[in-house]
C-alpha cells in the first residue's frame, strides 16, 4: 500500500465521516473501506445522536457540523463521507489528476466521489466531469469558500441533497464515481419506503451505476433506441 502522505488524499486537509453514535457496525466494515485506500489514520469519525423527531434535520445539522469543524481547523479543503459508502472503482492514479486538476482549475465548490446526476459534461481532464447533481452526500469534497456557504444555511425543512442542488449548479464529479451507497436499509426515517423501492431495483449502488453510465453515453443509447423504432416501423410497414 502507497504511504498515505503520499497518496492524491494529501491534497485533502481534513477527511470526516459522520455516523450515528450507536452504529458501530457500521463504522467497522467502513473502517475496512478506508484500510484499503489507505486513508484509515486520518479519518476522523464524526459521531452523532440521530434525530428521532425529525431525520432529515439531523443529517442536515451533521454534514454542517463537518463543515465547521473544518473551517475551524482552517482547512482549505476536506471530505465528508456517510458511513453507508462502498469503494468500487478506485484508482489512486485517476484520482492524483483528479486533484491535480481541482489545484489548478481555480475555484470550485463541490467535488463528488459518486451521487446521482441529472447530466454531465466533459471537462479538460478524462478523469473529471461537470455534472448536474440531483441526489445522495455519501462522498464528497468541499472548497474552503464554499463550505461557509453551505455552513451559513438554516435549516428550512429540505433535505440537506436538495439545499445543495438547489444552492449552485456548478459542482463536479470524478470519473468514474468510486463511491457507492450501500444496499443496507436507511436510518433515515423519512426515506424507509423510498429505500425498500430503490432496493427492489438492485439498490442504490445498482442505480448509481445505471444513471452514469445512462448521462455517459446519452446520445448513443437514445440514438440506438431510434434505430431499433425506425427497423420497428419498416418491418411492420
Amino acid at each position: 500500500m502507497t504511504p498515505e502522505t503520499e497518496t492524491p488524499w494529501a491534497f485533502f486537509d481534513r477527511l470526516y465521516c459522520i455516523s450515528l453514535r450507536d452504529r458501530t457496525d457500521r463504522r467497522e466494515r467502513t473502517r475496512l473501506e478506508f484500510s484499503r485506500m489507505g486513508i484509515l489514520k486520518r479519518v476522523e469519525f464524526v459521531l452523532v445522536e440521530k434525530d428521532h423527531n425529525d431525520t432529515c434535520r439531523g443529517i442536515f445539522a451533521s454534514h454542517l457540523l463537518c463543515m465547521e469543524k473544518a473551517i475551524d481547523a482552517g482547512a482549505q479543503q476536506w471530505v465528508v463521507f456517510e458511513d453507508d459508502v462502498v469503494i468500487h472503482r478506485y484508482a489512486p492514479k485517476i484520482l492524483s489528476a483528479a486533484v491535480t486538476h481541482l489545484s489548478t482549475c481555480g475555484t470550485w465548490s463541490l467535488f463528488f466521489f459518486g451521487c446521482l446526476i441529472r447530466g454531465s459534461s466533459k471537462t479538460g481532464n478524462p478523469g473529471v466531469k461537470k455534472i448536474r447533481y440531483q441526489a445522495l452526500t455519501h462522498a464528497y469534497a468541499v472548497s474552503r469558500a464554499f463550505g461557509k456557504e453551505i455552513a451559513r444555511q438554516p435549516w428550512r425543512g429540505i433535505p440537506y441533497d436538495v439545499m445543495l442542488k438547489n444552492l449552485c449548479d456548478d459542482y463536479l464529479g470524478i470519473t468514474p464515481f468510486f463511491a457507492f451507497q450501500s444496499n443496507a436499509e436507511t436510518d433515515n426515517d423519512a426515506c424507509r419506503g423510498l429505500d425498500r423501492f430503490r432496493r427492489c431495483f438492485g439498490g442504490l449502488g445498482f442505480i448509481q451505476l445505471m444513471n452514469e453510465f445512462f448521462y455517459a453515453h446519452r446520445l448513443m443509447i437514445i440514438v440506438g433506441h431510434l434505430a431499433v423504432l425506425a427497423g420497428l416501423v419498416v418491418c411492420l410497414w
